[in-house]
């Protein structure tokens, strides 16, 4: 985990010090070597772009990984009520050092996720999904019954006519932790073994910078640029076409640096360390 956490930090750190200067150059931002300090490490990353509150999610994500892990284990019940215990006390030592010792930009950042029952439980869900391949079951047990494809249509109709209807609603986002799952199986499901399906699968590859960079271009810094076909869907063709330019200029510094530090190799001499 460790491995995946540094992994993911150089990807965002060469990106943020790319772009932060430039928005200090710009006069988009204030030179503050504090809030500089703090974004870097995923803290307060509102300050400079509001697209970047999931780094400290990620991360805590990852912390997370081994306890729900283990939860999914062979291993005793006993065993796992005990590292779910662990759990909590971290949790409880982390608000109770924020009660006393006051509000801290570290803690408040990181220990809030700790207790977001929905992000813990889609991520939760989504481990279960992965470890016991039910995704390939679903489809195994739609094929045996009835078309696959059609199912698929049906539900994203479903999924959009709900979306639709719980917009601007204050259980959208709950409602969302349902709907999306549903709506990204089927289209995954119409799209599998398709043409289009190798865009998307290029899209994913490209994903974690698109999401980093995209909203430079359309909120801070090159918004003319952005908006020069004026129609709406044009404007979100051509944000995607700048952000995925944008991602393999990136990638251009990224892939060696990470061949450099992150190869095989490197990763044998981390072993015990590196998971």
């Amino acid at each position: 985990m460790l491995f995946r956490a540094l992994h993911f930090l150089t990807n965002f750190w060469i990106i943020f010090l790319i772009f932060i200067p430039i928005g200090v150059l710009m006069g988009v931002y204030e030179f503050n070597i504090g809030n500089i300090i703090a974004a870097f490490f995923g803290m307060n990353t509102a300050t400079y772009n509001t697209e970047w509150w999931f780094v400290r999610c990620y991360l805590v994500l990852l912390l997370i990984f081994p306890f729900f892990n283990y939860l999914l284990s062979k291993h005793k019940i006993y065993k796992k009520f005990i590292v779910l215990l662990i759990y909590f006390v971290i949790y409880l030592t982390g608000r109770i050092i924020i009660k006393f010792l006051g509000s801290n930009i570290f803690l408040d950042s990181y220990f809030w996720y700790l207790r977001n029952i929905e992000i813990l439980s889609v991520f939760f869900i989504g481990m279960v999904c992965a470890k016991y391949n039910v995704y390939g079951k679903l489809i195994n047990f739609f094929n045996d019954k009835i078309n696959i494809k059609l199912v698929s249509i049906i539900a994203i109709i479903i999924s959009v006519i709900l979306r639709i209807v719980f917009q601007n609603s204050a259980t959208t986002m709950r409602a969302d932790f349902i709907v999306v799952p549903i709506f990204v199986f089927s289209i995954t499901t119409l799209l599998y073994n398709t043409s289009i399906s190798k865009f998307f699968i290029l899209m994913g590859k490209h994903s974690t910078n698109m999401w980093l960079t995209h909203t430079f271009w359309c909120y801070y810094f090159w918004q003319p640029i952005v908006f020069l076909p004026y129609i709406s869907t044009a404007v979100y063709v051509w944000l995607v076409i700048l952000s995925l330019g944008t991602s393999f200029l990136i990638n251009l510094i990224y892939i060696p640096f990470s061949n450099l530090f992150f190869s095989k190799e490197r990763r044998l001499s981390y072993k015990g360390y590196f998971k």
